[in-house]
Parts: structure tokens; sequence; C-alpha cells
């Protein structure tokens, strides 16, 4: 479950700092991970570039080897209520500091959920429908529909019902609480305790290689790269 999600240690410190409550101005995180080749990243920047989000904060995080980088950039020349970021070494900082977050539904879901921010997720590939639906039905996303079902309308909708909720702040401690960050220690001490007897960890060795290599071209792991090139076993 949830409690289980192995997340980088500075989610769990970052919660110690989270300064959004419901009096902070409105502010939202566009992040749709390190490929975004469906270009969701501008999609949704051209919903929020619309008159009745002016007065909202827009962070938008993109990395610069994205394919639609340069794109993205050129949109946001005059629009001064957005600025883009890109290449940071994790998103705790400006994911503590956005009330509401606009994104996919892999494992920056459970990032947002550790420090309470809400999300509007689009899914971008079929291995993230199954848990975004598990979150939406239990209140902890709004999942919007699949990257081919972008709907703009419906995108603009739920950002203006999310900032008129007078209950953000008790939404914000129902997420956190599902989420605490220290998922990695209790896989960890899972796999070290030797009372476990079904679980077995060993170190990787030459034998893995022709595993490891027909997981790197997966398909999907091979669509959602920033280079889409099957990778040749010498490499």
């Amino acid at each position: 479950g949830p409690e289980y999600a192995l997340l980088n240690r500075v989610y769990s410190r970052a919660r110690k700092y989270h300064a959004i409550d419901d009096s902070s101005p409105p502010s939202i995180l566009i992040y749709f991970g390190g490929a975004d080749n469906a270009n969701l990243t501008g999609r949704v920047v051209s919903v929020l570039q619309k008159a009745q989000f002016t007065h909202i904060l827009v962070t938008v995080v993109i990395s610069r080897q994205s394919y639609y980088y340069a794109n993205v950039k050129n949109q946001l020349k005059g629009s001064n209520n957005f600025r883009l970021l890109s290449d940071l070494p994790d998103l705790s900082s400006v994911i503590a500091n956005s009330s509401l977050a606009i994104g996919a539904g892999g494992t920056t879901t459970w990032e947002r959920l550790c420090l309470g921010v809400f999300t509007l997720v689009i899914t971008l590939a079929e291995n993230q429908d199954e848990s975004a639906r598990c979150l939406h039905d239990l209140g902890l996303i709004d999942w919007i529909g699949k990257d081919n079902e972008f709907d703009e309308h419906r995108l603009a909708n739920a950002v203006t019902a999310y900032f008129k909720d007078d209950k953000k702040n008790a939404l914000r401690q129902s997420l956190m609480s599902h989420v605490d960050g220290k998922g990695a220690e209790r896989v960890a001490s899972v796999f070290l305790n030797p009372a476990h007897k079904l679980l077995t960890s060993r170190r990787a060795n030459a034998t893995d290689s022709e595993l490891l290599y027909s997981w790197v071209n997966d398909a999907i792991v091979r669509n959602n790269s920033l280079n889409q090139a099957v990778i040749d076993w010498g490499d």
C-alpha cells in the first residue's frame, strides 16, 4: 500500500516545512516527468494562460532535454504569473510550496501525497490507470483522464472547483496521512529482518544482464524516455 511508497528521504524531511495553507496565494505546479512526449505540459499551460487564472502563480518544471522544452519556454514569454524551472535535484521544495499540482500518475504521485498537495492527474500510460482510479475513488487525487482524452474544459473546471473548496487544509492533512515518506525504511526492515524467510536479497551480477536489458527496452519504458531509441546490447 501507500505506506510502502519508496521515496527519497528529502520528502519526509520536507513535511516539517510545508508552507502552504488556505491563507496562501493560489499556486499551481505543472510537472509531467522527464520526457512528456505528449506535450501535456504545453497543453496545460495553454489552459492556465486564460484570463480567469492570471491571479495564480504557476510553476512549470520540464527537463531541458525534453523535445518540447523550447516550445514551452517560448509559450511562457509574456506570462508574468508563470515561472519555468528545469533539471532540479528533486521536487520537494516546489511541491511543498504549491497549493495544487497538475501532473501524471507515476512516482511523483506519492511525493505529492507525502507533502499534502492535491493533484489533477492525467495518466500517461496504462500502468498508471489502476492506481489513479483507486486514488481518485479515495478522494486523494482527481483523475481527469488519460493523455489521449485531454479535455481543456474539464481541466479548467477542476482548477476552479479546487480553489473554491473551503476544506483544503483538512484535505492536505488527509493526503499526508496516507504517505509519510518512510516507505523505504519499512521495505528495508522487511528485507533485513531475519524472521522473514520468504524474502531474500542479493547483489546483481552478470547473469542478470539479459533481464535488465529486457526491462530497459520495454516498449513502455522506451516510450516514456527522453531518448526513445532501443538501446543496443553493446551500449
